[in-house]
């Protein structure tokens, strides 16, 4: 069985309230990282929304990123 949804008031999950990706959060830091600005990442990369189950990705979160990351002002390796 596959449950979908918001569990205590049965109602779809808003977009918004989605997790980013492992995979999309290690592209944005490799991104950054490559020394991208914040801006030309939403701008270039996730303007378009692709995938419509998918959170899409605002500048708030880019900015949380490359705190999480520690990634101002440094650059990094990211594992494969």
């Amino acid at each position: 069985m596959i449950v979908s949804g918001c569990l205590k008031h049965s109602h779809d999950l808003e977009r918004r309230n989605i997790r980013i990706s492992r995979k999309t959060k290690d592209f944005i830091a490799h991104l950054l990282s490559q020394g991208v600005e914040p801006k030309v990442v939403i701008e270039n990369y996730f303007a378009r929304d692709l995938d419509p189950k998918s959170k899409p990705v605002t500048y708030a979160d880019v900015l949380n990123i490359q705190k999480q990351y520690k990634l101002q002002g440094k650059k990094i390796s990211l594992p494969n």
